[in-house]
């Protein structure tokens, strides 16, 4: 007998059939591991039918090697705006942003961050380096590297920009440091 006739299966079995197939959880064990065992060995699944994953990790980075400082206490750009990353598309992101912060003073601290479209720079989300005393250590000239990853889910209509901002976090008294080789990188990892 043909397993595509109507002739196959009676309407009792048909029945039967259809409310099976209705409740998969109801399905024999034998079969579940079966089916395990075929979908491993012989299954092959698309990306496009895994929803949420993100095909391609290219990352966006940008990079400005110029030495240069500001004494704002608030979050602000240098002289040289960035790095900046544009034209980023809605998703969530690994940001990981860095730089060289250059001492020259008893007294300094310093911070960089990153602003987005939906969001501004803020100490909650950034790097921060801060030394000395009030009385002032005998500090030299010396360079301190420092990098922040942070996860954030931008939202802005598929048009986002990252720019990393700065600024003097030391007492009054103190000296701001500059900021050379300051880096910015953007790595799609989900989607919103």
């Amino acid at each position: 007998m043909n397993p595509n006739s109507d002739e196959f299966l009676s309407p009792e079995e048909r029945v039967k059939m259809r409310r099976t197939l209705m409740f998969p959880e109801e399905f024999p064990p034998e079969f579940k591991n079966w089916l395990l065992d075929f979908m491993g060995v012989n299954a092959e699944i698309q990306q496009s039918q895994v929803r949420g994953l993100v095909t391609s990790l290219s990352p966006a980075f940008d990079i400005i090697t110029t030495n240069q400082g500001t004494s704002s206490t608030s979050y602000t750009d240098l002289a040289t705006v960035g790095p900046r990353l544009t034209n980023l598309g809605d998703g969530v992101y690994l940001v990981l942003f860095g730089c060289q912060v250059n001492v020259v003073a008893n007294i300094f601290g310093g911070a960089m961050s990153v602003a987005s479209d939906d969001a501004a720079a803020s100490d909650s989300s950034a790097f921060a380096v801060q030394m000395g005393t009030a009385e002032g250590d005998n500090v030299e000239f010396f360079d301190l590297p420092g990098m922040r990853a942070l996860l954030m889910e931008l939202t802005h209509g598929g048009n986002n920009t990252l720019t990393a901002k700065y600024r003097f976090t030391a007492p009054a008294s103190g000296s701001p440091p500059s900021y050379s080789n300051r880096w910015l990188a953007a790595i799609r990892v989900g989607n919103v």
